[in-house]
């Protein structure tokens, strides 16, 4: 253990020594960074290390580590079983929600999987169907992606709902 800790410090002097006689716009063997971002880049890594180790002097408990996986998962879709097992959930299932937008027509959303909004019929909402993930979005007044237009930059919930009803909604 010592022999693999000696051979990384020389290996990080060696590294060191050859990054101060390089100007800061050098390139580096790691595409697209200079060498003053690969300098940054360790000087950044070796004072996490450090503070680390003054915790554990400190004699504060040491912190959980876990893996890249762990900390920052893929964002994945649902499989269609956890889907369908999560509306079956009480707290979800076949459940309507009903949003009052004051100004503009009441919003009714339901179980389902049509990424569109349509007009109830009677002139005086529209009805979206979502999926059981996809609702705190809505109550929090955020799109769910897969109704918002992918060549928009930005869109309000607003200008969503207004698109997909063919309609302005407040």
């Amino acid at each position: 253990m010592a022999q693999a800790a000696n051979l990384r410090d020389e290996a990080m002097c060696e590294l060191i020594s050859s990054l101060s006689t390089l100007q800061a716009t050098a390139p580096t063997w790691c595409a697209g960074w200079s060498a003053h971002e690969l300098t940054a880049h360790v000087a950044a890594a070796a004072e996490e290390r450090a503070n680390l180790i003054e915790d554990h002097l400190a004699g504060k408990p040491s912190r959980a580590t876990r893996s890249w996986e762990v900390r920052e998962p893929p964002f994945r879709a649902l499989p269609a079983l956890a889907e369908a097992r999560r509306w079956r959930d009480a707290d979800v299932s076949s459940r309507q929600v009903i949003l009052r937008t004051g100004a503009g027509p009441d919003i009714f959303v339901t179980p389902g999987e049509a990424p569109s909004a349509l007009g109830n019929g009677n002139g005086n909402g529209v009805v979206i169907e979502l999926r059981p993930h996809e609702l705190p979005l809505l109550l929090w007044g955020r799109c769910p992606a897969r109704l918002r237009d992918p060549n928009a930059n930005a869109e309000r919930l607003e200008d969503v709902l207004g698109r997909l009803c063919g309609q302005a909604v407040a």
